[in-house]
């Protein structure tokens, strides 16, 4: 982990990014048209969203943040060249963070099936963002953008609190320490760009693994490496936080949900009298001017998966407050994060899956175009694959400690077991849902052998 944790390796890393992610956007405006550019979709939508986002993050934390090309570029400029103004509370809560993903990616993605596939687009989209990032961070302080502003600012957040490292320090060195360089610097060294004190830290949603605090501290009592896994996916001592518990919500419904719903049951044998379909081609005709009939439907399952999961907690949470006669926010906060487990084990399976079979020869051909070479890889798998059933195992296990994770929850808010499991039950019974729903994959890809679907069996 030396070399992980070397500020300048980061740094290096970093610079490598910015170099790819600059060929990648040159190359989207030189080469618009798929069929001779493979490198701008397969950097953007092969390594850079899913794979480091759902992937590596439950793993390694918020490792997307410490290379991402964005970071060197607006801390870069912003430092040197910046106003350094104080930001607007709302540009920090994480609400922005949140609403611009769902807006300017999901909603896309669902709206208009294979847009990012084009890599002027995708040029385009990622110029559009960086000049925002830029513009943001040279008025403000560079840090607004990363900590509040940034589409996978808030789900990184929410996914790191699975990871199996992070930055921890050395308690006993720290109880002696009079100057918290790690956090001010020292000559030579920079501190920690955000203010977080890795004495003080016990979870991983805010730190980006810059790295830097592990140099500027004077006493090396600050460290990257193996924390006990999933201490965050326990109840002890956690705190209600609003922002985080609405985002997950609204990323479970707009990714874990909708994908259950439109891929397991509308492309399924259910398709032509799935409710959400029918309701989705009656609307089409007024949406005709800007999508297709299997956009209106995927949009129609989308916002119905969103707004279903946020109605149901809040209205399960307001039955708990009623029950218990006490405020519902931080009722609310706590139960809505029992979809934790559930969204990030759901998340790393499905990303895992898809790397087999389509995430992997999206790299591959990516870099094989931008070296000049006409081959072309394999998939790694089939979607047919009886072997990837195993990563369906880890989003199942991840809906059964949602399960648990209710039941530690209610502990927090009454005492008696009768009335645990009655504000539990709306909250089971969700979970239930979507263990259900997980379980029903597996035993298809078991069972149904579907290769004029899914491709053949590997």
């Amino acid at each position: 982990m030396s070399l992980l944790s070397s500020p300048r390796f980061v740094t290096s890393i970093q610079v490598f990014t910015v170099i790819l992610f600059v060929l990648a956007v040159y190359k989207g405006y030189s080469a618009p048209q798929e069929v001779e550019n493979l490198f701008t979709t397969g950097l953007f939508w092969g390594l850079f969203w899913p794979f480091f986002i759902f992937i590596t993050t439950p793993v390694f934390g918020k490792i997307f943040c410490a290379v991402c090309p964005h970071r060197l570029i607006i801390f870069s400029l912003g430092e040197r060249f910046g106003f350094n103004k104080k930001a607007p509370k709302w540009m920090t809560t994480g609400y922005a963070s949140i609403i611009i993903v769902l807006l300017f990616y999901w909603f896309p993605v669902y709206a208009w099936k294979g847009i990012f596939h084009n890599p002027l687009n995708t040029a385009i989209y990622f110029t559009v963002f960086t000049f925002i990032a830029l513009g943001i961070s040279l008025y403000y302080r560079p840090r607004v953008w990363c900590k509040g502003l940034c589409p996978v600012a808030l789900p990184t957040n929410i996914v790191s609190r699975a990871a199996f490292f992070g930055i921890r320090s050395y308690q006993n060195k720290c109880d002696s320490c009079k100057k918290a360089t790690c956090v001010a610097g020292r000559t030579g060294f920079e501190g920690c760009p955000h203010g977080i004190n890795p004495s003080k830290l016990t979870e991983n949603s805010d730190c980006t693994l810059c790295m830097k605090c592990i140099n500027a501290c004077s006493h090396d009592a600050v460290r990257f490496g193996f924390i006990k896994p999933m201490t965050e996916l326990s109840m002890k001592g956690r705190k209600g936080d609003m922002p985080e518990a609405l985002g997950l919500l609204l990323l479970f419904g707009a990714l874990t949900l909708t994908m259950q719903l439109y891929n397991g049951i509308y492309r399924g044998a259910m398709k032509e009298r799935f409710f959400l379909a029918k309701a989705g081609i009656k609307l089409q005709p007024y949406l005709d001017f800007a999508v297709s009939r299997e956009g209106a439907i995927a949009l129609t399952i989308f916002f119905f998966s969103v707004v279903f999961v946020t109605f149901y907690f809040f209205v399960s949470s307001r039955l708990a407050s009623w029950i218990l006669n006490k405020d519902m926010p931080p009722i609310f906060e706590l139960f809505a994060w029992t979809l934790l487990p559930a969204f990030a084990f759901s998340s790393f399976s499905q990303m895992s899956e898809f790397f087999f079979f389509r995430y992997y020869p999206m790299i591959a051909d990516g870099f094989l175009d931008l070296l000049g070479y006409g081959l072309r890889v394999k998939p790694l798998a089939s979607m047919n694959s009886l072997w990837l059933t195993v990563f369906k195992l880890v989003a199942i296990g991840g809906a059964v400690w949602s399960i648990i994770l209710t039941w530690q929850v209610s502990r927090k808010f009454a005492e008696g077991v009768a009335t645990r499991v009655i504000i539990s039950l709306p909250f089971w019974c969700f979970h239930f849902f979507i263990l259900i729903g997980f379980t029903a994959h597996m035993v298809v890809m078991i069972f149904l052998d579907m290769p004029a679907v899914t491709g053949p069996r590997q």
